[in-house]
């Protein structure tokens, strides 16, 4: 701006100047000006895609953070499922056998040993992604 106010008192000092020269002066004056605030643009540009790039890469690295904690999640909650089925069938078969009359005694003890156990694993089941053991009564 200081330039251009120079030049524009330079016209009016100087009204014997020829007509072009004016245009002539402001015209080099603005086109490193115009280069600067376009160099100036393109750069702002550049810089503001690399940043957003990495905000790209960022959220990438999230989301596959993410995708693998809900694999590792689901595969927790399959085997939590596999080991309550697994002390449940447990439960059952042997709560079955305590049924039968012609079991011997000792046979019924150790039944009765495992049906206590089998309620007991299942009174204690761990829920995946909860560091707190429930006990169900």
């Amino acid at each position: 701006m200081c330039v251009i106010a120079e030049l524009e008192d330079y016209s009016l000092a100087n009204p014997d100047l020829e007509n072009a020269v004016m245009p002539a002066a402001r015209h080099a004056w603005s086109k490193p000006c115009w280069d600067g605030m376009s160099d100036s643009s393109t750069q702002y540009w550049r810089l503001d895609q690399a940043e957003a790039s990495g905000r790209l890469r960022d959220l990438e690295l999230a989301l596959a953070t993410l995708n693998e904690l809900d694999q590792t999640r689901a595969a927790a909650w399959r085997e939590t499922a596999h080991d309550l089925q697994g002390s449940l069938s447990l439960v059952t078969l042997a709560s079955s056998v305590l049924d039968r009359e012609d079991l011997f005694e000792p046979a019924r003890h150790e039944f009765s040993d495992l049906v206590q156990r089998g309620v007991s694993s299942l009174q204690r089941f761990h829920i995946p992604g909860d560091s707190t053991v429930r006990v169900y009564r």
